[in-house]
């Protein structure tokens, strides 16, 4: 199975994630890596270094994703592509409409998917150059860790691990297709820079565009359970059939702080009524009653 590896976006990296990719997915497969980043000295790698959202990383990022021995890698300035393209993709945007939630950062949002686009352009251009042929595209992060090996297959789906379905999202962090599907799912920058279907994409949430995205394109959705750790944050994929028949939809913790935390069993959603570091495999601390107010959205 002869893979292609994207990487889009800030390569948040340590030896740590760089072993632990090697060990659950680049060698255990036949892959190609393409990575489309930023330049390591740009305004906001040194903003999240400081706010300690980038801590324990190594000192030289782009230097240091050369172990990933990447068959492309593009390397762009992020305040000039900011200033070049993001910023005015935005601009045109919320003239037309579109918004987006507090808290969020739409240029951020917007680079994200573009990042994406870029490194599957690249994953094309080098296919046709050196005649290969892919049967699986798999888009993740530098700063994903994962549990247990990736179980990537050949199949039609646009394979989505359960997880974070913000506000009604499919989680966006990493997904696996072949290169039809995956073209759909990465080229979703085009279609929101053209606003060609700004009915379709009213607010800039990343989950949320990514599901919009799949119904739009009509693609074949399948999740599956994967466990898998984003930076400091632990995000569950698993299907708990073991305790007590609870399957995990929906999850995150960070520094044991429980947020967000709803399971689905047989159908029936129930929430996580536990203390911030009680046991989450108990299940005794869910209810089916949603806490009033509820604090996270689900």
């Amino acid at each position: 199975m002869k893979v292609a590896v994207l990487y889009p976006g800030m390569p948040r990296v340590n030896q740590e994630r760089l072993e632990n990719h090697r060990r659950h997915l680049l060698d255990g497969h036949d892959c190609d890596v393409f990575i489309s980043t930023y330049d390591s000295n740009d305004r906001q790698r040194q903003q999240e270094r400081s706010s300690g959202h980038s801590s324990g990383l190594v000192d030289d990022e782009i230097e240091f994703i050369k172990y990933y021995l990447p068959s492309c890698v593009e390397i762009q300035s992020e305040d000039q592509l900011c200033a070049e393209k993001i910023q005015p993709a935005w601009n045109m945007l919320s003239s037309m409409g579109m918004t987006c939630p507090a808290g969020i950062n739409p240029l951020i949002s917007l680079m994200q998917f573009y990042k994406i686009n870029r490194c599957y352009d690249m994953m094309l251009q080098h296919a046709a150059r050196t005649n290969t042929s892919y049967d699986v595209v798999l888009r993740t992060r530098f700063d994903n860790l994962f549990e247990e090996t990736l179980p990537l297959q050949i199949n039609s789906f646009l394979n989505i691990p359960y997880g974070s379905d913000w506000l009604g999202g499919f989680y966006d962090h990493m997904a696996f297709g072949n290169v039809q599907v995956m073209g759909e799912y990465c080229r979703l920058y085009s279609g929101l820079e053209s606003g060609s279907h700004l009915e379709r994409f009213p607010i800039l949430h990343s989950e949320r565009v990514v599901r919009w995205n799949a119904e739009l394109r009509n693609l074949p959705v399948r999740r599956f359970g994967f466990r898998v750790y984003l930076r400091t944050m632990k995000w569950w994929f698993n299907h708990w059939a073991e305790v007590s028949g609870i399957q995990q939809i929906c999850g995150d913790a960070q520094q044991g702080i429980v947020k967000n935390f709803k399971v689905l069993c047989n159908g029936t959603a129930f929430y996580y009524n536990g203390t911030e570091h009680a046991d989450r495999s108990d299940p005794n601390n869910y209810t089916l009653q949603a806490p009033d107010p509820l604090p996270w959205p689900v």
